[in-house]
């Protein structure tokens, strides 16, 4: 699926923001960290999620990630890097598309926020 930032649910986009925000504040707890910087290594080097996320398409507003807040946060990180970073370090930009896992409920009801 298009994991780009656009293609998110509002709830999400929110999540990430924070995460992002979080990290860049230099004060994130050392869960909020370690798990932000795991991802964001992986997809640095590999271009890809080490797990695919967990989400729900929301119909009328985007992807909503139920597991993988800080993998989507890395990686909406990296898509704001010009190629040229990437090309540099002899990197590959990651894709929007990458691999999720999307769950439906039984009578097709969605969460709500």
């Amino acid at each position: 699926m298009d994991c780009s930032f656009s293609k998110l649910a509002k709830a999400t986009r929110k999540i990430v923001n924070e995460v992002i925000a979080d990290v860049n504040s230099a004060t994130p707890d050392a869960n909020t960290k370690a798990r932000y910087n795991n991802a964001l290594h992986h997809i640095l080097n590999h271009a890809t999620f080490e797990q695919p996320l967990v989400a729900m398409a929301l119909p009328g507003d985007g992807l909503s990630v139920i597991d993988g807040n800080h993998r989507i946060s890395a990686f909406c990180s990296l898509q704001t890097m010009p190629p040229e970073r990437f090309e540099k370090h002899k990197l590959q930009k990651p894709e929007p598309t990458q691999q999720v896992w999307v769950g439906t409920h039984a009578r097709g009801e969605v969460p709500l926020d």
